[in-house]
């Protein structure tokens, strides 16, 4: 199978209801497993995706019939994944455990806000080559 997915967009919308984070780990694991990660790579992955949706469910629980949205994009060697709600947040507090077991995670992570709304969660995570000798 010599199929890439170089430059490819999934894009999921999610309810916000912690139901769904296997769906979003799930994609998130299949995509990157595609990609060629290792096994701890994928972890990874699944891990700070989880940690991201748990954020986003928490800070906007009061908009419960809302939905938020999760990107990934595929390159040759990197994945990166957005999280993202449009909706107002009154104060990113980057001390937030999952904010940094995301970082902890990822090779990189950013978290925005545009104002006081559109929190977007931006992580990459680049894949290793193997070192065999």
């Amino acid at each position: 199978m010599n199929e890439t997915l170089s430059n490819d967009k999934i894009i999921l919308s999610l309810p916000l209801n912690s139901a769904y984070i296997s769906a979003a780990r799930l994609t998130a694991s299949s995509i990157a497993n595609r990609l060629g990660f290792s096994t701890a790579e994928i972890e990874d992955v699944k891990a700070a995706v989880s940690e991201g949706c748990t954020f986003i469910i928490k800070e906007f629980e009061e908009y419960k019939e809302e939905l938020f949205k999760i990107s990934f994009f595929t390159g040759n060697k990197s994945l990166i994944i957005n999280i993202e709600m449009d909706k107002p947040i009154e104060k990113l507090d980057e001390e937030n455990i999952c904010i940094l077991m995301i970082k902890a995670l990822m090779d990189e992570a950013n978290f925005t806000t545009k104002g006081n709304k559109d929190l977007t969660i931006v992580m990459k995570k680049i894949r290793r080559e193997l070192d065999l000798f």
